[in-house]
């Protein structure tokens, strides 16, 4: 029941968020400066603060409304773990480790939680996002002083003579979930801080996901994908010759990405720093400045100017006017 009423109040806002009668339609571009980590068998399942990466992307965003937004990203970034940082003494003999670059395109959608709109003093915003991306990567390991390409071996048997199982593909996809919050620094940038977890669809980000194979039989043919499959050895010469069948790595827990930091973005916009609203756009078509207010189809043009002057200023009376109109009517009048 929890869970029904969870989802219950996501689309509830969601549908909030995009049938808001307030929009402000407008696209802002920017450049992203962060992090990027791995959660998988070589990190103990949790994000290890020793193998944090630079990681950097850039973005395009669609602000529907004040409430709601579309974006899109491609960001670069690289993971790695170690079985040496593991507290257990079973899994460090495993004495395996990875290193990968990653690049990722995706696209997403931003509810913010309160609404964000700068001609009404509203310059800070929360927000949560979910979205779809397709990544690739391409995991390495050190040997003898070299870094070597671990999916062309096979490390756990794959489509070797002894073997049917296929190899891993190196691209993949991934649901993109966090949260954030965007500050509206003046009319034209925006400064938004980001963290956002990456549930993959793949076991292989650091090449470990299931046994091991037969070392011996792998060892007369591919010495290389041998010694990268079973690397205990290097630090127990008393090891199991052998372990075929072992558990390597664990099936069951897809691998996720992270991809965190700060980004600062520009609206592309008018010369008045944000989109034309149609009820700012009368005080600076006075002087000959922007396009003229939107005319909507199906709406019969009023013969006499009076008359329309008259009924305007009655609307204006009843609604409630914003800061930036009442400094517009300062400076242009009515």
């Amino acid at each position: 029941m929890q869970t029904m009423k969870k989802q219950s109040y996501l689309i509830l806002l969601l549908l909030f968020a995009i049938f808001s009668p307030s929009k402000a339609q407008f696209y802002d571009v920017g450049i992203m400066l962060g992090a990027s980590n791995y959660m998988g068998e070589l990190s103990n399942q949790e994000l290890n603060g020793n193998h944090f990466h630079f990681a950097t992307g850039v973005m395009g965003r669609y602000n529907y409304s004040k409430r709601i937004s579309f974006s899109g990203h491609l960001y670069y970034g690289k993971i790695s773990g170690n079985d040496a940082d593991h507290s257990s003494k079973y899994w460090t003999s495993r004495n395996l480790s990875f290193q990968s670059n990653i690049f990722e395109i995706g696209i997403q959608n931003e509810i913010n939680l309160t609404p964000l709109a700068f001609r009404e003093g509203k310059f800070v915003a929360p927000y949560l996002f979910v979205g779809l991306s397709g990544f690739y990567f391409n995991p390495k390991a050190e040997f003898k002083g070299n870094l070597v390409e671990l999916q062309p071996l096979g490390t756990e048997g794959q489509e070797n003579i002894f073997s049917s199982m296929k190899k891993y593909k190196k691209v993949g996809l991934a649901i993109p979930f966090g949260g954030g919050i965007r500050f509206m620094v003046n009319e034209k940038v925006n400064l938004s801080f980001e963290m956002g977890m990456r549930k993959t669809v793949t076991d292989y980000l650091d090449d470990v996901s299931t046994s091991y194979p037969n070392i011996e039989s792998m060892s007369s043919f591919d010495p290389v994908s041998s010694s990268l499959s079973y690397r205990t050895p290097e630090i127990n010469p008393n090891a199991v010759a052998n372990p075929v069948g072992t558990k390597r790595g664990n099936p069951t827990n897809q691998d996720w990405l992270f991809f965190g930091g700060v980004t600062v973005s520009i609206n592309l916009t008018d010369k008045y720093g944000l989109e034309w609203d149609n009820k700012y756009r009368k005080y600076y078509h006075k002087k000959g400045e922007g396009p003229e207010p939107k005319t909507y189809k199906g709406k019969k043009k009023r013969k006499k100017k009076k008359r329309k002057s008259k009924k305007k200023k009655k609307e204006n009376k009843k609604r409630h006017l914003t800061k930036e109109e009442k400094r517009l009517r300062k400076i242009y009048g009515e």
